[in-house]
This record gives structure tokens, sequence and C-alpha cells, in this order.
């Protein structure tokens, strides 16, 4: 082979080589554009996710708020108009609302009545509370038992798990009849009447030393 072949042969193998690295360099390019192309895409996407999210969490910001407001309205209706129209009372609900209304007059304040078996009436629960710690809590029983207070003190009021329930502002689900005792104690020594608002431990008043130590004994 002559000189003159060598270096024919030379050329012609670096044209190889950079037809090759020019071919492997747009091939490399063509897939960074690829990636960089579903990379934006998922930016794009990343950033109308939030953008959803963000709408939503608006939206549920200012349906809470217009829940509230809803929630007023609808006290302030109740208290001031009588906005729920119960169905009339059957006869043994008059009789039972003569009698809760008999006992209204002889007491000295309002209360609303309470269901209780012998076994609550031997742990101590009353068989009555004051008119005023139930009455903020109105909304609540009308959500829980789809009935206004009145409607439900004629018809021999609530059980003690259902009024734990009320005053607790929340569903109404079953309780041992111990739990629902002593919780609806704790709740009638707490609860400011009128107000529905649970008082601190230091408004609270003390038992007697005497009482306590009676009791201890």
């Amino acid at each position: 082979m002559t000189f003159f072949d060598k270096e024919r042969m030379a050329r012609i193998l670096r044209g190889e080589r950079e037809r090759g690295a020019a071919e492997t360099t747009e091939m490399f390019r063509a897939q960074v554009a690829t990636l960089e192309s579903e990379r934006d895409e998922a930016r794009k996407l990343l950033h109308d996710e939030r953008n959803v999210f963000q709408r939503i969490a608006l939206e549920r910001d200012a349906a809470r708020s217009e829940i509230s407001r809803l929630r007023e309205v609808l006290a302030d209706a109740s208290e001031h108009f009588g906005l729920w129209n119960d169905p009339p009372l059957g006869p043994g609900d008059r009789i039972r609302k003569r009698m809760h209304e008999a006992l209204l007059m002889s007491a000295g304040e309002r209360q609303f009545p309470l269901m209780v078996t012998e076994h609550e009436r031997a742990l101590g629960a009353p068989t009555s509370v004051p008119w005023s710690l139930v009455k903020p809590h109105e909304l609540q029983a009308h959500v829980n038992h789809e009935q206004t207070l009145e409607r439900i003190a004629a018809r021999g009021g609530l059980a003690p798990f259902e009024l734990v329930a009320v005053l607790e502002d929340r569903l109404v689900r079953p309780m041992p009849s111990d739990a629902a005792v002593a919780g609806l104690k704790v709740l009638l020594a707490s609860l400011q009447p009128g107000t529905g608002r649970i008082r601190r431990a230091s408004e609270l008043t003390p038992v007697p030393t005497s009482v306590a130590a009676g009791g201890a004994s």
C-alpha cells in the first residue's frame, strides 16, 4: 500500500469518526430536548395541580365561613321567631306537656326534663336540669333530634347520653349509663347557665373541706 493509499484511508477513517460523533451528538441533543420538554410539562401539571388545590382550599374556607354564618342566622331565627314548626302533638304528648308545664309552674327556674332509668337514678342522675343550660345548645338539639327544645321537653325530654351530646355540641352516640351520668355531672358542674360556656376550674365553686372529709369517711 502506497503512501497515498494510506493517506486516503486515514481521511476516510477520520470522516467516519467525525460523522459518527456528529450523529451521536445529535442523538444526545434530541434526547436532552425530549427530557427537557417532559420536565417542562411536568412542571406545568404540578403548577396547575397546586392552583387546583389552592382553589379547593379557598372554596373550603369560604364554605366553612358560610356554614358558621348560617348557623348563627338559624340560631337567631330560632331564638326570636321560632324557626322550626313542629307537627301536632299526639294524645300522650299532650299529657306529658301538661305535666311538664305543671312542673315548670311549681319550680322557681324553668327546668328541662330528663328521661332516666332506675339504674341511672341510683347513680345520681337528675330528673331535670336548668333550661338555661340547654337553651344555648338548641341548634345541636335540633340537629340530633329534628325537634325544638319545646317539643323535646313536651315529649319527656332526653336521656342522659343524649343530653351529654347536646351539651357537647356533637352528634349523639350510645354511651354506657355509668359514663353518661358521670359525663353529665361534669358538664352540669362546668357549664354556665344561659351561655353554654364551660367554666374554667378556677371559676368552679370549691368543695368545702369538711364536706370532702365527711365524704371520704
